[in-house]
């Protein structure tokens, strides 16, 4: 069964519009359906994935979490390498 929220090549949206990627009228090989393509299935990498999340599913609250959580990791290890002299006298 075809989903019928996506239109199929040639078949206008809602608005009449065709789409112009998968429009078998468009060009192929133009530079924008090509650049279109390859950003649709370029990786966002985690930082811009973790941020969707938190946008899409509408858990701020777990930001402030992760920052101390990170904060917490970072003055850890600084604490074991050379620089723990510093981080003494933050305490």
């Amino acid at each position: 069964m075809a989903n019928s929220n996506v239109p199929a090549e040639d078949q206008p949206y809602q608005d009449g519009k065709v789409d112009p990627i998968h429009s078998v009228d468009a060009p192929h090989g133009s530079a924008v359906a090509n650049e279109l393509q390859k950003l649709e299935f370029e990786d966002p990498g985690i930082v811009r994935e973790f941020v969707s999340f938190l946008q899409y599913n509408k858990k701020w609250w777990l930001a402030p979490i992760l920052i101390a959580v990170v904060a917490l990791i970072c003055v850890v290890f600084l604490a074991t390498s050379p620089a723990a002299p510093f981080i003494y006298t933050l305490f």
